[in-house]
Order: structure tokens, then sequence, then C-alpha cells
């Protein structure tokens, strides 16, 4: 067969698809990976969002590379196998075009990251976080431009080249299974959640234990007192179903209470427990520490008059 065979809709199709899902298996990676090193590498302040944009990134790139990925490697398989049988398609064009326009592209990027590292060294921000990130995009470049620097070359079935495919899969395979450590099981992230809705929900009845306090002078009686269909008031339910518990311990103590199905403090780093800030809402002007254990907890609350004045009551 000819050099000059005529490109088909189904040459075009496959060969689309399979630069494109190249693209996306390699930005999926990317991110999976990125991901990690700001897990293990967090910026300053930034240990709440472990939780909450670490792990959603992770699961949406392991999301994307286990449907991304392997249809790159079944159409790559049926393209060679087309090459196998007819050996002319390895010179068509669309082939050639879309091989150099990847090296382009895998070249461009690394070329502007290895601009962005001279730049971060010479201006004195060069941070173990960012070099990690630039190796983990030279990694990905590179095995995309060494393989399709051999498919221009039409060496791509080389015994080399091949074993150097399978590598870089079972590395991408290793990177999701590493990846389910760190973001836990479906059951667990949805545990997590319900725990965070938890903590939203306290957060908001403990402003408005306050709120009743400055106008009454009083702390309610039950959280049920809070209810108030003028101002837009309802006392939230548990995600389970339950009610929060609730205790007055003195004219300005009280305890709000939940049971909660996973750990969470302010250095939690791990698939059953939740990561909060240091302080997650102020009360009387003082740091207030949402840690808790899983199972039942209580909160201990203390007004401080100082910071928390009662409304002035107006006589008519």
């Amino acid at each position: 067969m000819d050099d000059t065979m005529k490109v088909s809709p189904k040459d075009v199709f496959l060969h689309l698809l399979a630069v494109i899902t190249l693209y996306a298996s390699a930005i999926a990676l990317g991110t999976l990976l990125f991901q990690y090193i700001d897990y293990w590498f967090p910026a300053l302040g930034n240990a709440y969002y472990y939780k909450e944009g670490i792990t959603s990134a992770m699961r949406f790139a392991i999301s994307a590379i286990i449907v991304v990925f392997p249809v790159y490697f079944l159409v790559s398989r049926m393209l060679r196998k087309a090459y196998e049988a007819e050996p002319g398609r390895i010179n068509l064009a669309i082939r050639k075009w879309l091989a150099y326009f990847t090296l382009f592209l895998a070249a461009g990027i690394a070329i502007g990251w290895l601009v962005a590292v001279i730049n971060k060294f010479l201006g004195g921000d060069f941070t173990t976080a960012f070099l990690l990130k630039a190796l983990a995009i030279f990694f990905i470049t590179g095995s995309i431009f060494y393989y399709y620097r051999a498919i221009t070359r039409g060496e791509e079935n080389r015994q080399a080249v091949r074993n150097f495919g399978y590598a870089v899969s079972a590395i991408v395979l290793a990177s999701i299974i590493a990846a389910f450590f760190l973001v836990g099981s479906p059951t667990s992230a949805r545990l997590q959640k319900q725990d965070i809705q938890r903590i939203s929900d306290m957060s908001m009845l403990q402003s408005y234990i306050v709120n009743y306090w400055q106008a009454k002078n009083a702390l309610p009686a039950a959280l049920s007192d809070l209810n108030d269909a003028l101002r837009g008031v309802s006392v939230p339910k548990d995600p389970a179903g339950n009610d929060y518990g609730y205790a007055v311990k003195g004219p300005l103590i009280f305890d709000i209470c939940a049971t909660f199905d996973t750990k969470g403090d302010s250095q939690s780093q791990g698939p059953s427990s939740i990561a909060y800030p240091a302080s997650y809402g102020l009360l009387g002007g003082l740091d207030v520490n949402w840690a808790h254990p899983a199972g039942y907890h209580c909160f201990g609350r203390t007004i401080d008059k100082d910071f928390f004045k009662n409304y002035p009551t107006k006589s008519l």
C-alpha cells in the first residue's frame, strides 16, 4: 500500500479520539500529582482546605483518569492493530499532523515550566512544592514527547517504547490506587460531608442562641424557643434526622451537642477524619474550636458580656 492512502472518517475519529483522550489523561494525572504535592507540602494557612479542596480535586482527577485513560489505551491498541494489518496507514497525514502537534504542545509546556522554575529561583520564591510540581510536569510532558517522537520516526512498535508505555501506565494505576488511601471510600466521604453539615448547623445555632440572649437577657430553655417565623429562624435537624443536643449550664453558659460519624480537628490528615481551622467562628471575640471525636460530643460555650451586649429595651 502506498503513501497516498486516503484518510477515512474512521481514521479521523480514531486519531482525534486518541489525541483528545491523551490530553485529558495528562491533565487529570497532572491534577492528581499536584494534589499529592499540596497534601504533603501544604501552603501556609491551607490546612483547612485539605478536605474541602484537595480531596475534591483528587476525586475529580481519579474519575477522569478511570474513564479517559482506558479509552486512550483501547483506541491506541486499535490503531496499532490497524497499522500491523495495513502498514501503509502509518503514513496517514492526520497521524503525522497530530503527532507533531502533540510534540509541539509537550515541548511548549515543558519550556514554559522551565522558564517558571528559573524565574522562581531567581526571585527567591523557589519552594519544595513548586519544584515537585515542575518535576511532575516534566515527567508527563517528557513521557508524551518520548512516545510521540517515536511515532514520528515509525519506532512506536519497538519493544523499548512499548515497555516505556507499560511503565507509564503502571505509574498512572499506582497513582490512582494511592489516592484512594487519602480520599477514602465513597461511604467515608458521605459521612464527612454529614459531619461538616453538623458543624455548620451548630455554628448557626450558636449565633441564634447568642442573639436570643442579647434580646431577652436569658438563654433559651430549649432549642425550640429559637424558632421564629417572623425573623425566618428555624432550628435545623441533624443530617441523620435527629435533634441537636442543648443544655443550659449557667446564666451565660450552654452546651450544644451532636453525634459525629468521624473525627474532626485542626490537624486531621486522613480519609476517616476532617480538618477544621483552628478557629471556626467566634464567641465573645475568643477563638472557638470545633474539634470533636467520633460519636456523641458536646461543645461548651460561655458568652462574654464584654463583647456581647444586651439590646436596650424601649418603653412604649
